[in-house]
């Protein structure tokens, strides 16, 4: 650590830089760096705050700091503490803005900028003198939510086809709000959402660890043994704290594919593009540990963490294969009683914890990804049985990526046909308030970042009918 600079905000200099430099992934960064695992709880919860909140809003933030500099940064070490010192200016409450602006000189001088101190000094007590005008000025919802056109156009287009009121679709108007709340929610903390392995312990059993050792969670209802954390555990903390094997980290909406699927004891499952491996050990748990899972992915690498991932939770069931799944069939035909094929997507559903995807994402490879799921069901659909269930899932909400690829799917494919599924507020009859969730495609399932404090996420049930 640099001398006079607090560990939280060295740490979250170094991985933002990273970010920022060299395109590497904030979560992963997070969870690995060496700082961040030597770090006391506290230093590592308010470096992530300050990682994931600048990141989340940076368009917004950038947006600010052109109204206080006249001329470009093209130092990018400079750049990053103009920007992480405004987001704590802006978002972060209980820390005195002469701390926020003295770390980050201490900042500039740690790297050996001494010119640059005054011009950072001078910008951030600039946006502290206006602090109360910026905060109440209105911008564009886009720069709101620091979200790029591309992205949330495609959130808009998704609620268009989300909601409606009898037979009309939402006017313009009221898909921009519902789009602008879907989109705000991705610009603050987003938190971690578990669930027990039961394969190891009762609920009763983890719910007990989790209370000794002070972390409060709440009850997810969606599914027995799902929880929410509300204080207490970071990733780092649960990892090392809780036994091992006796949970996996999920949110809730990546929890749908699965119990859609439902996969039953003694079924033959084909997992399709399944690393890091959490939807293949909750269906294991589905399964009680008996039947089979063929587990795919592409890369050597990704197979071996569902193979560590089994390893560690006691699953037994998973047969792994490292194969594309684009181009060669996994199985015989009609080997598999289930396929669920979570294929890869744009992202745009999971943008509130991995906030970078939304500036690199562009319209030609959300097309690619359509045309890569499409060849995907083309490729696998002979290995399920007749009679058997295909779920199709993605972490995006864009048509191009979910709709419009079961609809081509579909028609070509006579013998497939759709099953509707209830909505994710319907999933469990402890959920509380029904909401409509159900796309105007019929069965089609469409969650909107926000709702239910889930991720997005798609969702479609075919069946093979001969």
């Amino acid at each position: 650590m640099c001398a006079g600079v607090s560990k939280s905000r060295q740490i979250a200099f170094n991985i933002l830089n990273g970010v920022f430099s060299n395109k590497a992934y904030s979560t992963l960064s997070l969870r690995y760096n060496e700082q961040m695992q030597q770090a006391p709880r506290e230093d590592r919860a308010l470096a992530t705050e300050i990682v994931y909140g600048t990141i989340r809003n940076l368009i917004y933030i950038d947006h600010v700091l052109a109204g206080f500099i006249r001329k470009k940064v093209t130092d990018m070490g400079v750049l990053t503490i103009l920007r992480m010192s405004t987001y704590q200016l802006l978002f972060l409450q209980g820390v005195p803005d002469y701390a926020i602006c003295d770390e980050a000189v201490k900042l500039v001088s740690s790297r050996g900028k001494e010119a640059h101190k005054g011009f950072v000094n001078a910008v951030l007590r600039n946006i502290i003198r206006n602090k109360d005008k910026l905060q109440s000025e209105t911008v564009a919802p886009g720069i709101a939510a620091s979200m790029p056109e591309l992205v949330f156009d495609a959130y808009r287009n998704a609620v268009e086809q989300m909601y409606k009121t009898g037979t009309r679709l939402l006017t313009s108007e009221e898909a921009t709000t519902l789009a602008e709340r879907a989109a705000n929610s991705t610009t603050y903390a987003q938190e971690i959402t578990l669930r027990a392995n039961t394969l190891k312990q009762t609920t009763a059993e983890f719910e007990q660890s989790m209370e000794d050792l002070g972390i409060e969670y709440a009850i997810v209802p969606l599914m027995e043994g799902a929880y929410r954390i509300k204080k207490g555990g970071d990733i780092i903390t649960l990892s090392r704290e809780l036994p091992a094997g006796s949970f996996a980290v999920q949110d809730s909406s990546s929890m749908m594919p699965p119990l859609v699927l439902d996969p039953q004891p003694g079924d033959v499952v084909l997992d399709l593009c399944a690393a890091p491996g959490s939807k293949t050990m909750l269906m294991a748990q589905q399964m009680d540990n008996s039947g089979k899972i063929i587990a795919c992915d592409i890369h050597d690498f990704r197979v071996k963490l569902i193979d560590d991932m089994a390893a560690t939770q006691g699953v037994t069931i998973v047969e792994t294969r490292c194969k594309d799944v684009s181009l060669e069939q996994v199985a015989e035909d009609g080997t598999a009683d289930c396929i669920l094929a979570d294929v890869p997507c744009s992202g745009l559903g999971v943008i509130g914890r991995k906030p970078e995807i939304k500036y690199s994402v562009t319209q030609e490879e959300i097309l690619a990804n359509g045309q890569l799921q499409l060849q995907i069901l083309e490729r696998q659909w002979p290995c399920l049985k007749v009679g058997g269930t295909m779920v199709y899932s993605t972490c995006t909400c864009c048509h191009e990526e979910n709709q419009d690829v079961i609809k081509a799917f579909l028609s070509k494919h006579p013998n497939f046909e759709l099953v509707s599924i209830r909505s994710f507020s319907e999933m469990r009859s402890t959920v509380g308030k029904r909401a409509s969730l159900t796309h105007r495609h019929k069965g089609m399932v469409q969650i909107m970042p926000g709702l239910y404090n889930a991720d997005g996420f798609f969702v479609a049930k075919l069946r093979r009918t001969r």
